[in-house]
């Protein structure tokens, strides 16, 4: 397990993407917190993530919970038909953080 993840431990700083259901974070990404947050939490976090029309609702609220002491940076978040057209916007965010 460590092994595997042993980049996120020499890490400062993650870039985090999920999709947000429902107007919050998906069960999966839940889970993945719920396991691996003590070597994520005090970490600043760049999230991004896709969306059904809705926006990212309170997922980044959600994700601040689980994750108390990291930093969470603004985020990107693009609705689900729009992944692939908006791979530019999403270069010019990771290029800003």
């Amino acid at each position: 397990f460590h092994r595997r993840f042993h980049f996120i431990c020499i890490c400062d700083w993650i870039f985090l993407g999920h999709q947000t259901w429902a107007m919050t974070l998906s069960n999966p990404i839940i889970s993945f917190l719920g396991t691996n947050g003590e070597l994520i939490d005090g970490k600043t976090i760049y999230p991004f993530s896709s969306n059904a029309r809705y926006g990212e609702g309170n997922s980044l609220q959600r994700m601040q919970e689980i994750l108390p002491n990291s930093m969470i940076e603004e985020s990107f978040t693009v609705e689900d038909e729009a992944v692939v057209s908006s791979q530019n916007e999403l270069a010019e965010w990771v290029a800003g953080q």
